[in-house]
């Protein structure tokens, strides 16, 4: 084949000589034959090619070869011909010839060149085929990305997207728009359009190379020219847009919005719809019956256009739908696709077109019919529901084929025999069938299959009949209006199920509920109730949301826009059911301040100057009655009082001003339907005005809300009468909190409010404050940016949390679980923190709440949080925009939160919020370390023992992975018979006296120890460092030894000299006073606290420690240690001034309690245990939140006080009656029973309240207790002794301490001239 390739070269090269004898012509015919063989040369065979290839290829080289031939036959007689011309033009051509010769030689040298050029090229090409292979891959990427896409919507002003799963992608907002009336996907490009009446906006798709898909806004096309009535978008080939409304409008989304074509129409369009290849677009108007079927003749900017034909029809056309290609004809759009119409007629009929003449007039023909009245025949006799209405969906070939498929392929027991829906479903796979499903109101079902739709020679049998079932139920409204009641179906491949369909039914009355239905049960003939799993119910308001409520049992809510629109929510609980459903719609004709839902049957709605009570147990609310009232202040809260038994169809409701006044209406509710639904209107409901409340407070409240009724039945008997429930919380500015209860006062019509409890907080202009009925409550400052948690029995704080300043607290929501335990939503502008009780720990000092849960929808929509409220089993409603988003109770390990959690979540898929909330905040096992722990605080040794025993028992035999029992199979005798010995009585007399003896000399001994070591703690062994430890204990002759020791300090000489000294004398007590203050002013004040002890000033020494070095603890060791404990001024002023406050300030009771026994003050002591101490200690200023927190009533407080009680009591016999009431004694018990239960120590808190005993009363005359605010109390030492718990201090001989005289402070540069410093 070269052989042949070569000669030809040498014939063309051998014609160039005799081309200056031919004509430009000739010329131009020589050089088409050079390409040619360039083409030869490229298109050279190779050696694997076939022997047809081989052949085609020999003939292609021989015709060119015998071309040449005959050109070269013609050259040679043209030069002949020239020869006899003469000189003249025999000169000319060869003057031609030489310049051709020339041409020839490059043009030889470029064919020559021509193999180096080619592989040159190749190996571009190359490296654009990795380019493209490297888009083609990105591209299968966007394809897949999209494919996420499964459906968008309007809602208002809104753009809703979903992905495949029919979860939220991503909401956009316009709000430039009122409302958007028409929406539009490209399948190919992603690309969403939306408009209004005025301008469309087209977003594209980004994000793909991140893996997080997002839409933004691409363009906007004006649209001042169309009409009002615009309705319809369609997207065309190449990013083109269809608008329509009286006239057809195409635009070039990728050129600024180009508009190419303009189609004028006789009506206003309805239905616009291009094939899957853009080649035709079906069209139909309001109330017609002619489709017309647009087919584009040419397309581009300059000249698109379209010429059409019509399909007629016997009625209104209601539906067009044009079939959708294969999986592989969406991934490759220039695969020629047969075109397939699908109308639906007013007449009930299905008709499917196709283009079976291509000689027709029209462009498509009539290829069947499906009549789908007779599809489903009527099946009630006395049917009073209209059973002529059918619906009908299409089932594309590619997805019923691909998702049959799969089920057979992963079916195990194809094999059994008797499986006839099996065996039909497989039958049916095989004649590869499009399918059409037509429904009724009665969830009958009949599927149809089409095979090879759009066959010319079509036979009878092409459209059967698949099967006919029942059970497809859709959630049809019964008392819907005509408008309303239609419904449009779409179905398709499944995105996460292989062997399933995805069903879309889009109700006219605004629903839109996404289902699951897997082939096998969708075609199953057999009745079943699981042919549709609901995966998403999708519904909402046209306007933002503004605020929701709920029934007092959290199955029923109400939410409502700004203005006059409302809608009622059923919770659903069921499998395969959606979470939240629409049960009612209202619209009043005035504008809603308020409501309230109500036996979840019935709301309420406040105005202006009216109150409104609805029916909402149909679609459509009606208004039962009203009532009129003058607005007489501002009512700023609604609630709902408690519901009375004796006249269960009264129910009363308040609405209140934050001075706790306001008007009370009665409402007689209408009877419930009975089992026969006979008694649904035998009593009329009614309003009235039942009387006015108010109740006398000083404080001046600045906003009143109602309680959260979580955890709290609202019926209950009338012998509870007297335990009024919370159901108002107010707060005052300065932080004063109060909780109210309302209750019937007797034989009267009035409403009585009382106060439950009342929390100082501290918090200046709380911004936002909510209460729960289970007594919490949660509040937020000023800032918006501290959250603290209360407990409104104990009046003590649990929690403080302190968010982002930049992004503040908004809403605040409770919730309980089945066993009373608080959780709490958090809401803050674009996310909500669930906070959950934690066990309470005070030997780690441990959070009592913690965040569990954080849901964030700043990826989802644009807009922020606007309400949020709990359902009753443990779902979260979020309001936002247009939307209410609910979030299930449960949740995966994958939560961020949740994953740094010790729970067994890490060994599960998923887990139930109230169950992690048991795990976090249950009883603990007995073998738990903080049980133990605590058994050990209240003596309880014999109970450990046998606790660690039994535990050693169990763990011999115990294999990993089986339970171990909570109480390690120990009786429940054992935990309320062991022995306590944290209560034994205090023994008195010289025991104790000795006792108490050794327990001073004991502080000097370790005072001691803490000099030697303060002396050793650096190589240089530096006297400094000890001298105030040594002077405290007088022993200045051993720290005048250290000094002698220390010849390497530059200070030894002087301070030796200075300490050889009398400090008793005057002189060397203001010298030493002098270095005290110079020190002072060198900053070194430990050693100036020394100097001052040396001087004999303790008062100031002590000053030192609490001021300048802060160490509170240090001061009080020095006080003690140098003058000891009886008759010390100095410690009696640290205690009273310093240490109390400090206590009171902080909240620590152990240390006011120690505080004021060292006082003498007995009584005090023992109620610093059980009192606030704000209340028993004077405080110029507001508490610490620390002195609120629970740490501040540790349970150990009451062993404690077991054993003062007796003391105390001994030491005031005869001058008090009784230290604590029996009321303030009892609440201690429950109190610290109670916090064993948050705890996790039940045990504890059960034996506590068995076996404790209370203090018998006391019949002496009462006599007040002394209490000395300047002083020690009186006979304060003397009763020391006798109590036990303190004696007399002994302390070493001291020198006689003169008067105190006054000094005036010297200039700080001549202290130290005379000491040697």
């Amino acid at each position: 084949m070269s052989e042949s390739i070569e000669t030809l070269r040498k014939r063309i090269w051998s014609l160039y000589p005799l081309c200056g004898f031919a004509q430009r012509a000739d010329k131009l015919y020589l050089e088409s034959f050079r390409e040619r063989v360039d083409a030869l040369v490229q298109d050279q065979p190779d050696d694997d090619a076939t022997a047809t290839e081989k052949q085609d290829y020999t003939d292609r080289v021989a015709a060119v070869c015998g071309e040449l031939t005959e050109l070269r036959k013609h050259y040679q007689m043209t030069k002949s011909t020239m020869s006899q011309a003469g000189p003249h033009s025999y000169a000319a051509m060869h003057l031609r010839l030489v310049t051709n010769e020339m041409l020839f030689q490059r043009l030889g040298n470029a064919l020559d060149d021509k193999d180096t050029k080619i592989a040159s090229l190749k190996r571009k090409y190359s490296s654009l085929d990795r380019k493209c292979e490297s888009l083609e891959v990105k591209y299968e990427i966007l394809l897949d990305m999209i494919r996420r896409l499964k459906g968008a919507y309007i809602s208002g002003n809104a753009v809703v997207i979903l992905d495949g799963q029919f979860s939220l992608l991503q909401t956009t907002y316009l709000e430039q728009c009122h409302a958007l009336n028409a929406i539009s996907i490209d399948s190919h490009t992603g690309k969403i359009a939306v408009c209004d009446s005025e301008e469309a906006f087209i977003y594209s798709p980004y994000g793909k190379d991140e893996g997080a898909l997002k839409w933004s806004l691409q363009m906007s096309i004006p649209l001042a020219e169309l009409a009002s009535d615009l309705a319809v978008l369609a997207w065309g080939s190449e990013a083109e847009l269809l608008v329509g409304s009286s006239s057809l409008k195409l635009f070039k989304t990728e050129e600024d919005g180009l508009m190419v074509w303009d189609g004028r129409l006789p009506k206003a369009v309805k239905m616009a719809s291009f094939s899957y290849d853009a080649s035709l677009l079906a069209t139909t108007g309001w109330q017609d019956r002619l489709v017309k079927v647009w087919r584009r003749q040419s397309s581009g900017s300059d000249d698109t256009r379209f010429d059409f034909t019509y399909l007629p029809h016997p009625a209104t056309v209601t539906a067009i739908q044009w079939r959708s290609p294969s999986q592989h004809e969406h991934n490759h759009k220039e695969k020629i696709v047969d075109d397939v119409l699908y109308t639906i007629c007013a007449d009930q009929m299905i008709r499917v077109w196709a283009a079976t003449d291509p000689h027709a007039l029209q462009t498509l023909q009539l290829w069947a019919e499906i009549d789908m009245r007779q599809s489903i025949q009527p099946r009630l006799l006395n049917d009073k529901v209209d059973s002529h209405h059918r619906f009908a969906m299409f089932i594309d070939s590619q997805d019923f084929i691909a998702a049959a498929s799969e089920f057979l392929k992963t079916r195990t027991d194809a094999s059994e025999e008797g499986d006839h829906a099996f065996e039909h479903l497989a039958e049916v796979v095989k004649t590869n069938p499009d399918v059409c499903i037509v429904l009724d109101r009665h969830c009958n079902m009949s599927a149809w299959g089409m095979e090879n739709v759009g066959c010319k020679a079509k036979k009878p049998t092409d459209v059967f009949n698949i099967a006919h079932a029942e059970d497809f139920v859709l959630p049809f409204s019964a008392d819907a209006t005509p408008e309303e009641d239609n419904v449009v179906l779409a179905a398709f491949g499944h995105a996460a199920t292989s062997s399933a369909l995805s069903v879309i039914a889009h109700f006219f009355d605004g629903r839109v509920a996404c289902y699951e239905a897997r082939v096998d049960r969708l075609f199953d003939p057999s009745p079943r109730q699981d042919r549709l799993i609901c995966n998403a119910l999708l519904d909402g308001h046209e306007r933002p949301i503004h605020s929701i409520v709920r029934d007092e049992g959290g199955g029923v809510l109400a939410s409502r826009t700004h203005g006059d629109q409302a809608i009622v929510w059923q919770q659903n609980t069921g499998e395969g059911e959606a979470l939240l459903q629409r049960r009612s719609y209202l619209k009043s004709s005035k504008s809603v301040l308020g409501m309230l839902v109500l036996d979840k049957d019935f709301l309420v709605t406040v105005h202006a100057k009216s109150v409104s009570l609805w029916d909402t147990r149909d679609l459509h609310a009606q208004e039962s009655c009203y009532c009129n009232f003058q607005s007489r202040l501002g009512l700023e809260c609604l609630l709902l009082l408690p519901k009375r038994n004796r006249r269960p169809q009264n129910r009363y409701i308040a609405a209140i001003s934050p001075r706790m006044a306001g008007t009370v209406w009665e409402l007689t509710m209408p009877s419930l339907p009975g089992p026969d639904l006979t008694t649904r209107h035998d009593q009329q409901p009614s309003i009235k005005e039942h009387s006015t409340v108010g109740t006398k407070t000083s404080e001046r409240m600045a906003s009143v809300c109602a309680v959260d009724a979580v955890g709290m039945l609202s019926d209950y008997p009338d012998v509870f009468d007297g335990l009024a429930r919370d159901i108002a919380i107010s707060y005052t500015d300065t932080g004063l909190i109060l909780i109210w209860a309302a209750s019937m006062e007797q034989g009267s019509c009035n409403i009585g409010w009382s106060t439950t409890s009342r929390i100082q907080t501290s918090i200046i202009s709380p911004s936002l404050v909510k209460g729960s009925a289970i007594r919490k409550v949660a509040a937020v400052d000023s800032q918006n940016n501290r959250l603290t948690i209360w407990d409104t029995r104990s009046t003590q704080m649990e929690h403080e949390l302190f968010c982002d300043p930049l992004d503040s607290l908004q809403d605040l929501d409770w919730s309980s679980t089945p066993d009373r335990q608080s959780i709490l939503a958090a809401g803050f502008r674009y996310k909500v923190v669930i906070l959950a009780q934690l066990r309470y720990d005070y030997l780690s000092s441990s959070p009592a709440w913690m965040p569990v849960r954080e849901i964030s929808i700043k990826q989802l929509t644009s807009d922020p949080i606007a309400d949020s409220i709990w359902l009753s089993h443990g779902s979260l409603v979020i309001g936002t925009g247009n939307q209410l988003l609910v979030y299930g109770p449960d949740f995966s390990d994958s939560d961020q939160t949740i994953a740094n959690l010790r729970t067994p979540i890490h060994h599960e898929q998923s887990m139930n919020i109230f169950d992690l909330i048991k795990i976090l905040n249950g009883p603990l096992p007995v073998f738990h370390p903080q049980f133990v722990g605590q058994a050990v605080l209240a003596g309880k040794w014999d109970l450990v023992q046998a606790i660690v025993v039994a535990l050693h028992e169990t763990l011999k035999y115990h294999v990993p992975g089986d339970p171990i029992d909570s109480i390690l199979s120990l009786s429940s005798e054992r935990f309320f018979n062991s022995t306590d010995t944290s209560g034994a009585s205090s023994k008195e007399g010289t025991a104790d006296d000795e006792q108490h003896s050794q327990g001073v000399t004991e502080d000097r001994a370790q005072f001691e120890i803490v000099a030697r070591n303060e002396y050793t703690k650096s190589d240089d062994k530096n006297p400094i460092d000890c001298s105030l430890y040594y002077i405290a204990l007088r022993k200045k002759s051993v720290l005048l030894g250290l000094w002698r020791m220390a010849t390497w300090n530059r200070e030894q000489p002087g301070t030796q000299r200075l300490l050889k000294n009398n400090f008793a004398e005057a002189r060397w007590k203001t010298a030493a006073l002098k270095n005290g203050y110079a020190l002072l002013g060198k900053r070194r004040y430990e050693y100036a606290a020394a100097w001052f002890l040396l001087a004999g000033n303790l008062q100031d020494a002590v000053n030192v420690c609490v001021h300048q070095m802060e160490d509170l603890q240090l001061a009080i060791a020095v006080a003690r240690v140098y003058d000891g404990d009886d008759n010390n001024p100095v410690l009696n002023s640290l205690l009273r001034d310093k240490v109390l406050p400090q206590a009171a300030t902080s909240g620590n009771r152990w240390q006011a309690t120690w505080a004021f026994w060292m006082l003498g003050q007995y009584a005090m002591a023992v109620k610093a245990l059980v009192e606030p101490l704000h209340s028993l200690i004077p405080l110029p200023h507001p508490p610490s939140p620390q002195a609120h927190s629970f740490l501040a009533h540790d349970p150990a407080l009451i062993i404690l006080y077991q054993q003062l009680r007796p003391k105390a009591a001994a030491l005031l016999r005869g001058r008090a009656k009784q230290i604590l009431s029996p009321r303030a004694e009892w609440d201690l018990v429950i109190q610290t029973a109670r916090t064993y239960d948050r705890m996790g120590c039940a045990w504890l808190a059960l034996d506590l309240v068995r076996n404790w005993e209370f203090a018998p009363p006391v019949h002496d005359k009462e006599v007040p207790i002394a209490v000395d605010t300047k002083g020690a109390s009186r006979s304060g030492r003397q009763s020391r002794r006798q109590s036990g718990m303190k004696s007399p201090t002994t302390t070493a001989p001291r020198e006689e301490k003169a008067k105190p005289t006054m000094f005036k402070e010297p200039e700080a540069s001549s202290l130290l001239d005379n000491f040697g410093f």
